[in-house]
């Protein structure tokens, strides 16, 4: 259900870790870890002269999540953050020549990203650890940003992209009939093959709207592909950005 409007949200204090320390909890109390939520995030990021350090693995979308604080956290702060994190590294892998930091990239709201795995390993391995110091919900923007006394604007992820990029998009996608629906049918969440959404529902959503609209697939091209009669084409992370906005 929603969760906003019985809970109160604390007032922000000058040091984000004695925040976090006093009051480790946003509207979810649950954690897996002894430490408090964001502990080592703060810790090496204040260690290191950043203001905060997110995570670089499991998923993209464990990554994408965090991109409304950031933004939050640099608007409260009133200037762009110095993030401590290290080059993306998805359970599903990355294509040939990715981006170091395409999440981040373009992204007003950050001045400087340091590379933690050049200072040590261990740092990110803490990090990423974190994560499972979140109960995952409907509210997960707004759980991630209570822990600083922030309200999100938004709940959706903030991302950029560049004017070429962008124009990049709606040039791929210049021959597909409007409207364009786009389809994830795979990665590290997909179905297992016995579920009818592995493919046999999404070839019978496709036969049911031909006509109507256009598909494309996004997608690692080599990682749990299903093979649907739809525009797919291999891409970098910002260049799957660029088809979705498209």
């Amino acid at each position: 259900g929603d969760h906003r409007g019985l809970h109160s949200f604390p007032t922000r204090r000058s040091s984000d870790l004695d925040f976090i320390e006093n009051n480790p909890y946003g509207y979810n109390s649950q954690r897996i870890l002894e430490t408090s939520q964001f502990y080592y995030s703060l810790k090496f990021a204040k260690e290191y002269n950043c203001d905060i350090s997110v995570l670089n693995s499991e998923g993209i979308g464990n990554i994408v999540i965090y991109t409304r604080l950031i933004e939050e956290l640099s608007l409260s702060k009133g200037r762009p953050l110095k993030l401590l994190t290290a080059p993306i590294l998805p359970q599903v892998g990355i294509v040939d020549n990715e981006d170091k930091y395409p999440i981040w990239k373009n992204n007003p709201f950050i001045s400087e990203i340091i590379n933690a795995d050049e200072i040590d390993k261990q740092i990110m391995q803490n990090v990423n650890k974190e994560q499972d110091n979140f109960c995952q919900f409907n509210h997960f923007i707004e759980n991630l940003c209570a822990v600083f006394g922030l309200r999100p604007r938004k709940l959706k992820p903030s991302l950029f992209l560049t004017l070429e990029e962008m124009k990049w998009g709606i040039n791929t996608l210049s021959s597909l009939p409007r409207p364009i629906v786009c389809l994830h049918p795979s990665g590290k969440s997909s179905v297992f093959e016995r579920s009818p959404w592995y493919v046999d529902n999404w070839l019978e959503l496709i036969k049911n709207l031909e006509g109507v609209v256009s598909f494309i697939q996004i997608g690692k091209f080599d990682y749990d592909s299903k093979k649907l009669p739809v525009f797919f084409k291999e891409t970098s992370i910002r260049q799957m950005m660029s088809l979705i906005w498209a």
